[in-house]
């Protein structure tokens, strides 16, 4: 018989089920007003990995796709000639 792993099943209105796991999903608490004065999402990106946050609280702090700040934090910063 195989066991069971720790998860939690709940019956939703349309009969549907959903499964929630143990995995933590929380937004992490971070100080936005010192990213308030940055004017692009792009700089925000760069700033807060600066500060040593990882791709993927970045991207749950500001509301984006993990993928968005990586394509960010790949690629050089443009620079005028």
């Amino acid at each position: 018989m195989a066991k069971n792993k720790s998860a939690t099943v709940t019956a939703t209105p349309n009969n549907a089920t959903s499964v929630a796991s143990d995995t933590k999903t929380e937004t992490p608490k971070v100080d936005l007003s010192k990213y308030n004065g940055l004017s692009t999402k792009s700089s925000k990106i760069r700033a807060m990995s600066h500060d040593g946050m990882s791709r993927g609280d970045i991207a749950k702090v500001l509301g984006i796709r993990y993928q968005h700040v990586r394509n960010v934090l790949v690629q050089p910063l443009k620079r005028p000639a």
